[in-house]
């Protein structure tokens, strides 16, 4: 509220025009019960109201004009009008998400945990929520566990079970309307990883070259723990650590 609206775009006035025929429509979605994440595009759900605010400035390119001061925070459409045509709606203040990862990267185990980037994503004072989605089964809400506006992190419950999911993220704002898409992710039980140790100082004494042999061999492995006893190691180049490969110190 009382903030300005900066709209870009072509054709949202007459050039040269000195009386502007342009106008700004904000929908005001309701607040309430989220309910559950739909496949209905947000854009598809219409606002409760309309109102028409005069914009401060118009042009050919861009629109401006200011929310109400006396609003409450909220999700609201918004839309321009010009010579009797309207665009389409676009989203004020809803969550929009970048990109997720689970704690496995491009996949979340049971028990674990999915991280949401992108902005809008939390308010102050108001809790997000994160769902996953699949179709033919119920939706799966997630409880987050840290929120900011650019940042949110759900756990999985242990008791998900495996499969492609949909993430849906909600910024508590606008009622079933705020619901966002968040990209999709694998869940699936926690892949164990190999225990074998390779102690670097078992593969020469010329301590890169032991290094990358002994990486290689826990690759070789199917994974492992590749061991560095305390001393000093002088690489020459990067090393490139395999799936399932860790590298532990002396401490």
């Amino acid at each position: 509220p009382d903030e300005t609206v900066l709209i870009a775009g072509h054709a949202l006035a007459d050039s040269g025009s000195s009386e502007s025929e342009t106008s700004v429509e904000l929908g005001v979605y309701r607040q309430g019960d989220r309910g559950a994440p739909s496949s209905l595009a947000p854009q598809a759900l219409e606002p409760e109201t309309w109102h028409t605010i005069k914009p401060l400035q118009t042009d050919t390119d861009r629109v401006m004009a200011t929310v109400p001061a006396d609003w409450p925070q909220g999700l609201w459409a918004c839309r321009v009008t010009r010579a009797g045509v309207t665009s389409a709606p676009v989203l004020l203040n809803a969550a929009d998400a970048w990109w997720a990862q689970g704690d496995q990267g491009e996949a979340a185990s049971t028990g674990g945990e999915i991280r949401v980037f992108g902005k809008a994503l939390a308010f102050p004072g108001i809790e997000p929520s994160v769902a996953l989605c699949k179709v033919g089964s119920p939706t799966i809400p997630l409880a987050v566990t840290q929120a900011t506006p650019y940042a949110l992190k759900a756990s999985v419950p242990a008791t998900c079970p495996s499969g492609s999911y949909e993430i849906w993220v909600h910024n508590g704002l606008g009622g079933p309307a705020g619901w966002q898409p968040a990209g999709a992710i694998a869940i699936g039980p926690k892949p164990a990883w190999k225990t074998d140790r390779f102690n670097v100082r078992d593969f020469g004494p010329k301590l890169e070259v032991a290094i990358l042999a002994a990486i290689a061999k826990a690759k070789e492995n199917g994974g492992g723990v590749v061991y560095l006893p305390r001393g000093r190691y002088g690489l020459a180049q990067p090393l490139n650590i395999p799936d399932g490969v860790v590298l532990s110190g002396e401490s």
